[in-house]
């Protein structure tokens, strides 16, 4: 999944954020007004839009090769989708962005599409009995 930008603690006792490699000073680390303006930040973060190199290379987690999915693949999954769900983007001429909340909607909604169909065809195997089992159960 896409990580979330982490809330920490500095050694000056204030709590930072890192959000696209600039530092963010929230005030004092545990603070009510602290943990607001980090949520504010992160929403405002997970909402941008932004392109699609931009996601591939910052957002979206390796494959098995250790590499992100290519920009075909990313394509694909807006065009054809995966297992019926569609990454939704937004056009703006001939460019296409996205936003973090976008990719983490569709990463969700495909898991649970392959999960759904992996218990229909778990669920739809049938167990055959052996010539051994008819004869035991004397019908064969």
């Amino acid at each position: 999944m896409i990580p979330t930008p982490i809330y920490e603690r500095h050694r000056d006792g204030n709590a930072r954020v890192c959000i696209d490699g600039r530092q963010h000073d929230l005030g004092s680390y545990g603070s009510p007004e602290s943990r607001q303006t980090y949520r504010e930040l992160v929403d405002a973060w997970s909402r941008e839009l932004r392109t699609v190199s931009y996601v591939r290379d910052n957002l979206l987690p390796a494959g098995n090769n250790g590499k992100p999915p290519s920009r075909v693949t990313i394509s694909r999954w807006v065009t054809k989708g995966v297992f019926g769900e569609k990454l939704k983007v937004v056009r703006v001429g001939a460019k296409v962005f996205l936003s973090a909340d976008m990719v983490r909607d569709f990463l969700t909604r495909v898991t649970a599409a392959q999960d759904c169909q992996q218990s229909d065809q778990h669920d739809n195997e049938v167990d055959v009995p052996t010539d051994v089992e008819l004869a035991e159960a004397g019908l064969a």
